[in-house]
């Protein structure tokens, strides 16, 4: 599954549409649109704020989130 797939089953599992998501994140609703359809893929940040607008666990949206080791460049 694409995280666009994720993103979008988890955003109708909560009765969103991709504008309400698209206003929790103060983005424009094409940026949903484009995730959702595979063209962009967000970042790491920007899944877990979407994971915290969606009141979701991020492993829900990446899987293996807890394995991700981030670091400052």
């Amino acid at each position: 599954m694409t995280p666009g797939e994720r993103i979008k089953n988890a955003r109708v599992s909560r009765g969103l549409t991709q504008r309400q998501l698209a206003d929790r994140l103060s983005i424009t609703p094409a940026c949903v649109v484009q995730w959702e359809r595979g063209i962009r893929n967000p970042r790491f940040g920007t899944m877990k704020r979407i994971a915290d607008a969606l009141e979701i666990d991020i492993k829900i949206l990446i899987p293996n989130a807890s394995s991700i080791t981030r670091t400052n460049s």
